[in-house]
């Protein structure tokens, strides 16, 4: 899966922590994410969660899209793990789940910036809407347990 998600331009841009006293996981963005970034206000991107364990399995548990910043749709999530929404408690209790059943674990953040063009004499469209489609898509087909797909 690693290579896949390689050669399809991935990289890591973060990862996801859940400190000891902390109630809810945390995104740690890389320094061009995150304040005065190169990519802090790039919009357009699809975004992966990637389960770790103690085995080095790398496996994809969540595709997404970001239509803003990465930064911006990352503090959505957080919002949504505190209880502001039902799909984000249940994201932030699989996120949980996971981090606490061994030292080893790790969820890590991979994006690619989605390309864009002008469509309907409209410019700077992002393809990142069917891109996500698409990853879900190919997810699905090589039979990622994905935690926000049925």
């Amino acid at each position: 899966m690693q290579e896949i998600v390689a050669a399809l331009g991935f990289r890591q841009v973060g990862q996801i922590t859940l400190k000891e006293s902390a109630t809810h996981p945390r995104f740690v963005l890389d320094g061009e994410f995150n304040g005065r970034g190169a990519q802090d206000h790039a919009h357009g991107w699809v975004y992966l969660w990637i389960a770790i364990d103690r085995q080095s399995s790398f496996n994809v548990r969540y595709v997404g899209k970001a239509g803003k910043s990465l930064k911006a749709r990352c503090t959505q999530h957080e919002g949504g793990f505190k209880g502001g929404s039902t799909k984000g408690v249940r994201h932030a209790e699989y996120l949980r789940e996971f981090l606490t059943k061994g030292d080893d674990r790790q969820v890590l953040v991979f994006a690619r910036k989605s390309p864009e063009a002008t469509i309907l004499d409209e410019p700077l469209v992002s393809f990142c809407e069917a891109e996500e489609r698409a990853m879900l898509m190919k997810m699905r087909r090589l039979g990622a347990k994905l935690w926000n797909s049925p």
